[in-house]
């Protein structure tokens, strides 16, 4: 089964305009962004990863946003380290990568991307889990950080229902990490 088809939940898409990167290109943004591209996000990369062909335009994932740079992109990123650092969240800096953000921009869903942050590790009475598809939430305003209970997958289907819903126009959205 294709990835797209794991989140369509029946709904069309443009197939011809579903656009993913090479391997070649992962590796690439791996070096670009320091992560590790592993789990349902490699797959979804390959696949869908520049554009959806239409499955999904609510805006909330960076992956598709038309207007960002590679600077906006690597600037989120650096950001959201930073205000980790700040709230001392520390054992989620060891690789992360931000990939949406809703609520004007103040809650950013990101997941851990370092081979060494599979490791379940244990900080206080915290556990963070091993698992590469599991997605986070740091909310600016509150300052906290939290796993939204969502796998990735889960989360694309959330993102999936809410642009049937409420996105109706047919614009095809299409972003870029690597290319300048």
């Amino acid at each position: 089964m294709k990835f797209i088809d794991k989140i369509a939940q029946g709904f069309s898409y443009d197939e011809s305009k579903v656009v993913g990167y090479s391997e070649e290109e992962l590796k690439k943004i791996e070096d670009f962004y320091l992560i590790k591209i592993a789990g349902d996000l490699r797959d979804f990369m390959l696949e869908m990863g520049r554009c959806s062909g239409g499955l999904i335009r609510t805006g909330n994932l960076n992956f598709y946003d038309k207007h960002a740079t590679i600077r906006n992109h690597l600037l989120l990123q650096e950001f959201v380290k930073d205000e980790l650092g700040k709230i001392k969240e520390h054992e989620y800096l060891g690789g992360i990568f931000v990939f949406a953000m809703e609520d004007e921009d103040t809650i950013y869903y990101f997941l851990r991307t370092k081979a060494e942050s599979y490791i379940k590790t244990y900080v206080g009475e915290k556990t963070l889990s091993n698992d590469p598809n599991i997605v986070y939430c740091y909310d600016e305003n509150e300052e906290k950080v939290c796993d939204t209970g969502l796998t990735f997958i889960e989360y694309l289907k959330k993102e999936v229902l809410l642009t049937q819903k409420e996105y109706k126009e047919s614009e095809i959205w299409q972003g870029e990490l690597i290319v300048i």
